[in-house]
């Protein structure tokens, strides 16, 4: 490891992992690139996350451990992101794992290709089973302005903290948003816009575990939904105020207009009524929008919202109940914990 300052700082949020988390931290500590400072941010577990990390801690002299009360994943990133010391920054969620060459391999890209931010493609693991989407080993560079469109697509590039190795000064002045769900679409943009260039290899090193209580999974949560189309709005918002991208109009349309279907479904509630207006209001601002650029069907979803609601809330709510699950049903928030 370097005399003065690690190469690496990864930083790995906890809460509530205990099934998890000595599998994480075994990948991270089993890293080929062995000059990390790995911060482990135990965000007021209750269960015994806490002590598997201590307990790693005092195995791996690398390792730093906070505890810390909960305050939700943005705080605890953001907490690792102010001890950080190294030249670059990764991150891992503390219920996944990664590949034992995962950060040489973002490293070598780094410098063989010059590049400010390195990106890798990812399994998904769900109920024992790994899949993956891009394994073809292609290496591709982009620019600034090329990545952000590709961040936008979010396909090849997911708009993800985790699979990807930052220069560290592209996070100065740059948090995630506390008490946000998929608080990453709020802050991905922001740091590829400090970047000069982004490389991209298509070879899975992270696994990105689908397990119960995360974001992806669970009864519908109209606040959690929200939290995405609102950084959606950001995003869209970012890339046109730079000139850069000038799509991002129609997935906020798209979006929103299945927004409000859903919202359609759940229970009365303050919130589903403030995050209507606030659906309504962003969709306005893009009206001018055609039924051939956001397509026929949503064009007649937008046309309905706005001019005939009750008629087609009465619709749409007949036939879900005919032909689809009845999942969409209002749930009461819980802290910010879980992940997109």
């Amino acid at each position: 490891m370097g005399a003065e300052r690690p190469l690496i700082s990864i930083i790995i949020p906890v809460y509530n992992t205990e099934k998890y988390v000595g599998r994480c931290l075994a990948s991270v500590c089993g890293q080929t690139l062995r000059d990390l400072e790995i911060i482990v941010v135990d965000d007021g577990s209750t269960d015994g996350s806490g002590k598997v990390c201590d307990d790693f801690a005092g195995r791996d002299k690398r390792m730093k451990i906070v505890h810390q009360a909960n305050g939700g994943l943005s705080v605890a990133r953001n907490t690792g992101l102010s001890m950080a010391s190294g030249e670059y920054i990764g991150f891992v969620d503390g219920d996944d794992w990664i590949e034992p060459d995962m950060y040489e391999c973002l490293h070598r890209l780094l410098e063989l290709h010059e590049a400010d931010i390195a990106v890798c493609s990812h399994y998904r693991d769900k109920n024992g089973k790994s899949t993956v989407r891009h394994a073809s080993g292609k290496a591709t560079t982009y620019s600034r302005e090329e990545a952000m469109r590709v961040l936008a697509e979010d396909r090849v590039m997911r708009n993800y903290a985790v699979d990807k190795l930052y220069k560290r000064s592209l996070w100065d002045n740059v948090i995630f948003p506390p008490q946000r769900y998929f608080e990453d679409i709020a802050v991905m943009f922001r740091v590829f816009y400090n970047a000069r260039k982004i490389v991209l290899q298509e070879s899975p090193k992270y696994h990105y575990v689908i397990r119960e209580g995360s974001t992806m999974v669970g009864l519908y949560n109209p606040v959690k939904e929200y939290h995405f189309f609102l950084g959606l709005c950001e995003q869209n918002a970012f890339l046109l105020e730079k000139g850069i991208w000038d799509k991002g109009a129609i997935a906020v349309v798209r979006r929103g207009l299945n927004l409000l279907d859903h919202l359609l479904l759940a229970s009365p509630a303050d919130e589903k009524e403030e995050i209507k207006k606030f659906v309504l209001t962003e969709l306005h601002r893009h009206d001018s929008l055609n039924w051939k650029q956001i397509g026929i069907h949503y064009a007649l979803k937008r046309w309905f919202s706005y001019h005939q609601p009750t008629v087609y809330r009465i619709i749409y709510r007949s036939f879900r109940t005919l032909f689809k699950s009845k999942r969409h049903r209002f749930k009461p928030q819980p802290p910010c914990n879980s992940r997109q």
